[in-house]
């Protein structure tokens, strides 16, 4: 699947990577809107000290396409919005 990700300062790009699987206590999202804010573009501009290839983006809304084991009160096909802060 595709990926926004940082690349370098100041340059993002898009990469190839796995499709993700549920582990224990895990959902996959099927993304239907993510956004792009301030935090995502002062990341890019000045680096934070991320990795190139981190996958940015972290406002995001879709639709759960996968339960592993142990989640409980979520079912696939259920929609979400979500606001993480830790990076792929």
């Amino acid at each position: 699947m595709k990926a926004a990700a940082f690349k370098k300062q100041n340059e993002m790009g898009l990469i190839d990577v796995p499709a993700p699987k549920a582990g224990a206590g895990e959902v996959v999202l099927k993304v239907h809107n993510c956004g792009i804010c301030g935090s995502d573009l002062h990341a890019c501009q000045y680096g934070f000290g991320m990795a190139p290839d981190s996958i940015m983006g972290h406002e995001f809304c879709g639709e759960i396409c996968e339960v592993g084991p142990g989640v409980r009160n979520y079912a696939v096909g259920q929609r979400v919005a979500a606001l993480p802060f830790v990076m792929c």
